[in-house]
């Protein structure tokens, strides 16, 4: 399968002058447009890997499942109206934490310390001063130095644990991949944190490790069911399987963000693997419908709820 061709953000290709471009231009300084090489045959992906809506991610898959999640995916994907990205510190700490551990020079090029002038009382977000910088780097993941020290700190913590995986000679960080599914006809993607092929491990069997930063341990089991993280390991195992044409074993490194910053590796025990592909591959068929079909209405909307009251609760005093 062809790799498909990024586009910047102006959606044309990104082939320097004086290179060979997709439509065999040479030495033109007007590159193709997202138009021409869709005419010829070729695919195309959005410079920004999560304004790829018409690849269907994890996260996608999530808003779909969720409540309401057929009119809120119409809206968001398939409308490209997109959904808000909801920044706070946990997001922010997960961002920095992803990008020094995997050294994702891009990721870390996103991520900015905020300088103390720019602080408010108590290193807090506030004042005109913040208000200024922050908006001069909107488009930046902006840490305080106390977070940036605090992402320093768990990134140690998982390189002394699993650093073995994530210098892997075979290892790759943050890769993108696409396919498209032959049950549904759907396009999806993913893009992992550490993916190492099964042809360079002694079972044959690839490996990929997430990386996810927790407020506790015992609590990222509660958000495995509340964000539905189970599709995750669903969503990439298929697509690495059908990247590498191996069995996929996926796991989560889990990282406290306080204290000693324990690390624990999870997975999905088999029978509940076994019902969450169930689940995926029930999603998928439904989204498939919905493309099809054209009908985005939300299952049950149209349903009229009862509502109970016993006779204590209209009892009038």
């Amino acid at each position: 399968m062809t790799e498909p061709i990024r586009l910047d953000n102006t959606d044309r290709c990104q082939c320097d002058q004086g290179t060979k471009c997709p439509l065999g231009r040479i030495g033109m300084a007007e590159r193709c447009t997202k138009t021409e090489l869709r005419a010829a045959g070729f695919q195309t992906v959005p410079a920004d890997y999560h304004s790829d809506y018409e690849h269907v991610s994890r996260s996608m898959l999530a808003t779909f499942a969720g409540r309401n999640g057929h009119s809120k995916y119409h809206e968001a994907y398939v409308l490209g109206k997109g959904r808000p990205f909801d920044e706070n510190d946990n997001t922010r700490i997960g961002s920095g934490t992803h990008a020094i551990t995997l050294n994702d020079v891009k990721g870390i090029a996103n991520c900015l310390m905020i300088p103390d002038r720019a602080l408010g009382k108590g290193g807090k977000r506030v004042g005109n001063a913040y208000k200024v910088f922050k908006l001069k780097h909107r488009d930046k993941t902006l840490l305080t130095p106390q977070q940036w020290e605090l992402c320093n700190r768990i990134s140690k913590a998982l390189h002394k644990r699993i650093g073995g995986l994530i210098e892997h000679p075979a290892a790759k960080r943050e890769e993108e991949y696409r396919w498209s599914d032959a049950a549904t006809g759907l396009r999806f993607r993913i893009k992992s944190d550490i993916e190492i092929p099964g042809s360079a491990l002694d079972d044959g069997v690839t490996l990929c490790i997430d990386i996810k930063t927790a407020q506790s341990i015992d609590g990222f089991r509660s958000e495995v069911r509340r964000r539905k993280l189970w599709l995750q390991d669903c969503h990439y195992s298929t697509g690495l399987s059908v990247k590498y044409g191996r069995p996929v074993r996926f796991l989560f490194a889990v990282v406290e963000k306080h204290g000693n910053h324990d690390i624990e590796i999870m997975e999905l025990e088999d029978e509940t693997r076994s019902y969450a592909i169930q689940a995926y591959d029930g999603l998928k068929g439904s989204l498939a419908r919905c493309y099809e079909s054209g009908d985005w209405v939300d299952p049950g909307a149209d349903k009229v709820k009862k509502i109970a009251l016993s006779e204590r609760d209209m009892r009038i005093e």
